[in-house]
C-alpha cells in the first residue's frame, strides 16, 4: 500500500530493497523527523539515505502507538533560495498499525520537512504555488488572497491573490508553496506545509496524517 500526504523529487514507489532497512519501528515517545540531517530521535534514533533528495526511512515493519507523534521539520530552509525542505519517505516491508500522529505542518518558525520556506525580502512567495505579497501559498488548493494596510498612507491595498494550485503527487513528492512577504504588511504569508511518502505491505491507520 503507498499513500502520499502533501500538507502540499520523484514522486513514483520507491524499491525498499535498495535502502538499509533499520528492523522493526517501534517507538514509544515522540519523534523528531528531521528532513535536512535525515534523521530521526526522540523516541527513535535511527539516520536515514538521501535519494533523489528525498530523506528515506526503510523499516520492516511498525507500530506507532495512540497518543504518540512524529514531527517532520526541516532545520536548515534557507529562504533566499527558492528550493523545498527535503521530504520524507517511509518505507515498510511487512504491516504498519499507524495509530498515532505524523505532522508535517509548518511552524512560525520553518516548513514542514518537504515545504518552501518564507522568502526574506519582500517578494512572491517560494514555489510553483508562491503567494504574492502576504498572501497564501498553494498546493492542492489556492492559497488564501489577502489585502495589505499601508502603514504610511493608511490605507488598505488592493486585494492580491494566494499561490496557485499546483503539483502532482503521482509525478514530484513536493509539499506546499510559502506566502509571500511584503514591506507594507503587518505580518507574511507563511511557511509551506511538508511532504510524506507512506509505503507499506499492509496499513492499519487509525492515527492521523498531516
Amino acid at each position: 500500500m503507498i499513500a502520499w500526504l502533501a500538507l502540499a523529487a520523484h514522486g513514483a514507489p520507491l524499491d525498499p530493497t535498495i535502502f538499509p532497512s533499520h528492523g522493526a519501528f517501534l517507538p514509544t515517545s515522540p519523534v523528531i523527523v528531521d528532513g535536512t540531517a535525515c534523521a530521526m530521535s526522540g523516541g527513535a534514533s535511527v539516520t536515514g539515505t538521501v535519494h533523489d533528495d528525498i530523506c528515506v526511512f526503510h523499516f520492516d515493519s511498525g507500530r506507532v502507538p495512540a497518543g504518540l507523534a512524529l514531527t517532520a521539520i526541516d532545520t536548515d530552509s534557507d529562504p533566499t533560495t527558492p528550493r523545498p525542505a527535503r521530504p520524507v519517505a517511509l518505507l515498510f516491508d511487512g504491516p504498519v498499525d499507524w495509530d498515532g500522529l505524523y505532522d508535517a505542518r509548518a511552524t512560525a518558525n520553518a516548513p514542514g520537512a518537504g515545504g518552501y520556506a518564507i522568502p526574506t525580502l519582500p517578494v512572491t512567495g517560494n514555489g510553483p504555488g508562491g503567494g504574492q505579497e502576504s498572501c497564501g501559498g498553494g498546493f492542492g488548493g489556492d492559497g488564501g488572497d489577502c489585502q495589505v494596510y499601508d502603514p504610511v498612507g493608511g490605507t488598505l491595498e488592493p486585494a492580491v491573490g494566494g499561490g496557485s494550485t499546483n503539483g502532482d503527487l503521482t509525478l514530484a513528492l513536493t509539499g506546499g508553496s510559502s506566502g509571500g512577504t511584503t514591506s507594507a504588511a503587518v505580518g507574511v504569508g507563511g511557511h509551506g506545509g511538508g511532504a510524506l511518502q507512506l509505503q507499506a505491505g499492509w496499513l492499519e491507520l487509525g492515527g492521523q496524517l498531516r
